[in-house]
């Protein structure tokens, strides 16, 4: 392991000169990918191809075996030929297996203490399968990507603590520190662990998109329309605590709206899905007899599977205080009652809580913000003459396209009847406006159809408020009584019209 550079060398770098400082510790580590970089390249479908990677490494298919003849995997009668568990298991299961196990490798040759190792490794497993879980929910065919993805979005972690374990030993220490351990990161290296893993995969010649799919793990601010079932769950691990670190508030909102938006039909809540995800990684760490850790941490490792009925992310050696944290933070999530059965966008009650968060945000930090109302036109009608379950299509319909034309960071719910609103947090007026503009381009004139011989055309009133600059007095409900008053503006004009005010200036149509 590399010596900690001296406080008044490091301190006498500007930012740059200090990560292109770490870039170069990084590479005097010589850190070596071994097996795991020839398995990401094999395809989860080719048994050979996973045979052969395999086959390069004697340590890496005993722990193979060693799972197949496990009793989670049930093989009746003991394998000992890799080719025999790979086609056993189906290649994509050995690979996937093959790969935690290769990581583990990398991250004990990387010099750093066994047992930070261990639970860095434990970390990525979880998030790996979290990652999984949640493409096979969105795109079943992505989920072999995702879990690739989540494994080894945090490699660089293990490598920025093989140059400087003192500092991650402090975070660590310092619970009360409010700072994702990505910034705590920048500011000390001058680049965060995603950087890191970026640069390693690169010096490794790993694809050029997954390099920066793993650069990118914590930004979770693409279009809805960009997401796909792999990066969807890159980005649900990445919002995920590391060992030394706790969920923020804003990370557990995210993780609630995204999981509202897009998962809340596979899973009753967050925890459920995150509680899964550390089921399953237990069968490949627990099923693997060839890794050995000492007394002390086996009997604290057992104290905190008992503790751990909250399902977060399940951290070994850990304090029993820090796991009691993560139970009341994601008693936070549970969001069964805060979605709408029929069209799958939070409610009233989701989309008041919600808001009410993002308006405090925007009124602390000074952020302008949207809101957005928007009715249904002759919806009565359509009830009324075609009955309700004609109602409850366009509904849907109504949902679906808002949804998908809207940026995935917006609130979006349906407070009851035809009535739906949208929360926009940072945007400025054009940025707004255009959002509006494409949800009624998309729905305005659309011929929906509603049953055999049935059909419907849609239109929608919008109104919108915007406030540029939030103060603490700021209310939701006076927000959203202004949007509401530009959308009857809007009724009152003629059907599919748009009105947009400026709160709390006077109004002025679009």
């Amino acid at each position: 392991m590399e010596n900690r550079e001296s406080e008044s060398d490091r301190s006498l770098d500007n930012p740059r000169n200090l990560a292109c400082s770490t870039l170069q510790r990084l590479d005097r580590l010589d850190v070596q990918p071994g097996p795991l970089l020839t398995l990401l390249e094999a395809p989860p479908d080719d048994p050979e191809r996973v045979t052969q990677a395999l086959m390069q490494s004697s340590t890496l298919s005993a722990r193979v075996l060693s799972v197949t003849n496990s009793a989670a995997i049930g093989v009746v009668g003991e394998i000992s030929d890799i080719r025999r568990a790979v086609l056993h298991m189906g290649a994509g299961r050995a690979r996937s297996i093959a790969m935690a196990f290769g990581l583990h490798m990398l991250s004990k040759d990387s010099g750093i203490d066994l047992e930070v190792a261990h639970r860095i490794w434990i970390n990525s497993l979880e998030k790996a399968h979290l990652a999984k879980l949640v493409a096979e929910a969105v795109e079943p065919r992505e989920a072999d990507r995702a879990y690739t993805l989540g494994l080894i979005q945090d490699i660089g972690l293990t490598a920025l603590v093989a140059i400087d374990p003192q500092f991650y030993e402090q975070v660590s220490n310092n619970h009360r520190h409010q700072n994702p351990l990505s910034i705590r990161e920048q500011e000390y290296f001058g680049i965060d662990h995603a950087q890191a893993a970026n640069h390693l995969l690169q010096s490794w010649n790993a694809s050029p998109l997954i390099c920066e799919e793993v650069l990118n793990h914590h930004q979770p601010m693409l279009s809805q329309n960009d997401y796909s079932g792999s990066n969807l769950g890159n980005l649900i691990a990445g919002m995920l605590p590391h060992d030394c670190e706790t969920m923020t508030p804003d990370r557990m909102e995210w993780l609630a709206a995204t999981h509202s938006q897009f998962l809340d039909s596979s899973f009753d809540s967050p925890e459920q899905m995150i509680k899964q995800a550390v089921k399953q990684s237990r069968e490949v760490h627990g099923a693997a007899p060839s890794i050995r850790i000492d007394e002390a941490t086996r009997l604290r490792m057992l104290g905190e599977l008992e503790l751990d009925t909250a399902g977060m992310v399940h951290q070994l050696c850990e304090l029993e205080a820090q796991l009691t944290r993560k139970h009341e933070q994601l008693h936070a999530l549970q969001f069964e009652a805060m979605t709408d059965p029929l069209t799958q966008v939070l409610n009233r009650r989701g989309f008041n809580r919600l808001g009410e968060r993002r308006i405090h945000t925007a009124a602390e930090r000074c952020l302008p913000i949207c809101a957005v109302m928007i009715d249904l036109d002759g919806f009565k009608a359509i009830n009324d003459t075609l009955g309700h379950d004609a109602g409850d299509i366009m509904l849907m319909e109504v949902a679906k396209q808002i949804r998908g034309n809207i940026d995935s960071s917006d609130l979006f719910g349906r407070l009851g009847g035809d009535e739906f609103a949208i929360l926009q947090l940072n945007v400025d007026e054009e940025t707004a406006r255009k959002i509006i503009e494409r949800v009624a381009a998309a729905c305005n004139g659309k011929i929906v159809h509603l049953g055999p011989n049935r059909q419907a055309t849609l239109r929608l009133s919008i109104g919108a408020a915007i406030c540029n600059n939030p103060g603490k007095q700021m209310l939701m409900n006076d927000l959203i009584a202004a949007a509401d008053e530009a959308m009857y503006t809007s009724k009152r004009a003629g059907n599919g019209q748009v009105t947009f005010t400026q709160y709390p200036c006077m109004s002025k149509a679009s």
